[in-house]
Formats: structure tokens, C-alpha cells, sequence
């Protein structure tokens, strides 16, 4: 009696063994059939959800490139488009209507440049070079007054500085003068072309 109960302990025990043993093989099979069913949907063309870790770095790379472009434009770095030094060295340009521009001649400014050598400041010489020229061609700053003749393809220039120098020089109309890396301006026009590096 002692040895069938013995048995039927040991039969029993064989199979919670058994049973045991068999669940293990069971997560396999089911994590392989979860593999498959997400690698089918990804065939299919249906959206992978993202964990939280991933949308978080995703925003912070989206984040740090934000700020690098916001680095290079204040870093000061003269190729950085739109930089402060880029926008200081373009100067302002306030040009004066055409039709309040006065008919004048290469003769004219010289006469201007000596007229205004007996102002004592720079405020009375460019009132003396306007009496004689009229309105300046265009404005630099509100400081640096230009006044400009044409004559075919060049012109003649008459420039007078905030420090109170004035010369007449002549430049082609098709010259693009260097302003900075990424800047040009025309003599003879005032005109400035942007984002450029050469003088074609």
C-alpha cells in the first residue's frame, strides 16, 4: 500500500514537473508570435508607436539644433548669415528721389569740394556742397553723404565722411564693392546685393 501511494506521489510530482518545465517553453513561442505580429504591421506601413525615452530624445536633438542656429547667428562669425557683424558692416541707405536730384556735372563736384573748404564744421560743409550740388544722391547712416555723377559706364563721386573729408573719385557702374563675406554694393547706384561672396 505504502509503495503504490509512493508511486502515484512520484507520478504526480512527474507531472508538476513536467507541467513546470512546459511553461517556459510557452513564453518563447509567444513573444516570438508578438516579434512577428510587429515586424508584419511595420511591413504593412502601419506607425510603430514610440516609448517615451524616444520622443524625448528626438526633442532634444530637435532642441539643440534650434540652438545651434541661434549660436551661429549671434556667435559674431562674419560667414553667419544675418549675424550683427554682417548687419553692422551693410551700411543704411536712404536714397533721394530721383526728381529732387539736381542735373550737375564732374565740374560741379570739384567746385563743391572747394567751396566747403572754408567750413569750419562738417554740418556747414555738406550745407555748402548742397547749395552747390543740391540733395546728395544717397545717405550712409544718416552721416556719410555721397553725391553722384554718371557719365556712361562709370561715374564720379563725391563722398563726404562724418569726419569731414571729402573726395571725388571715379568708379566703374558695373564695380561691386566688397561690404563683407556675404555682401556687395555698387558705386554708382547705392545698390547692395546680399548673400554673395563674389564680385561677378
Amino acid at each position: 500500500m505504502k509503495l503504490a501511494s509512493s508511486l502515484a506521489c512520484a507520478f504526480v510530482l512527474s507531472l508538476v514537473a513536467c507541467g513546470g518545465s512546459q511553461k517556459p517553453a510557452e513564453e518563447p513561442t509567444a513573444s516570438s508570435q508578438a516579434a512577428l505580429s510587429s515586424s508584419s504591421e511595420e511591413e504593412k506601413g502601419e506607425p510603430k508607436t514610440k516609448s517615451a525615452a524616444e520622443e524625448w530624445a528626438e526633442k532634444k536633438v530637435a532642441s539643440e539644433e534650434s540652438k545651434a542656429k541661434t549660436v551661429s547667428r549671434e556667435s559674431g562669425d562674419p560667414l553667419a548669415m544675418n549675424s550683427d557683424v554682417e548687419n553692422a558692416s551693410i551700411p543704411k541707405i536712404e536714397m533721394t528721389p530721383k526728381k529732387e536730384l539736381r542735373h550737375k556735372g564732374k565740374g560741379d563736384l570739384y567746385a563743391a569740394v572747394s567751396l566747403m573748404r572754408s567750413a569750419s564744421t562738417v554740418e556747414e560743409a555738406a550745407k555748402k556742397i548742397s547749395t552747390r550740388l543740391g540733395k546728395p544722391t544717397w545717405t550712409e547712416n544718416g552721416q556719410r553723404h555721397i553725391w553722384v555723377v554718371m557719365a556712361g559706364d562709370k561715374c564720379h563721386r563725391l563722398v563726404l565722411s562724418p569726419d569731414g573729408a571729402a573726395d571725388v573719385e571715379d568708379a566703374s557702374a558695373k564695380e561691386w564693392r566688397s561690404l563683407s563675406a556675404l555682401a556687395q554694393m555698387n558705386p554708382c547706384t547705392g545698390e547692395i546685393k546680399r548673400g554673395i561672396s563674389s564680385g561677378k
